[in-house]
């Protein structure tokens, strides 16, 4: 959702700059700047959380090392390979 809006508002500006500068057309141009703008509301008041799976405050930064160190170890990848003469 967060770069479905960002990408909305990308096009939104360039669709501005267009059809004011590229190729005048003032209806055109309100509508592309009237949808940068709703666009913007929306990315300022929908909660960040909204855009993330994954909240940190539900996932310890404990677990999380416990769960790469587990998975380095069982993939036997933690081994000390030495070089014999």
């Amino acid at each position: 959702m967060n770069a479905l809006l960002g990408t909305l508002f990308l096009f939104g500006i360039v669709g501005t700059w267009y059809f004011a500068e590229k190729r005048p057309n003032k209806q055109y141009r309100n509508i592309s700047l009237g949808i940068t703008l709703l666009i913007a509301a929306l990315i300022w008041f929908i909660p960040s959380s909204y855009f993330f799976f994954v909240n940190e405050n539900n996932v310890s930064q404990q677990s999380i090392e416990k769960n790469i160190k587990g998975n380095f170890e069982g993939d036997g990848l933690s081994q000390t390979f030495t070089r014999g003469n």
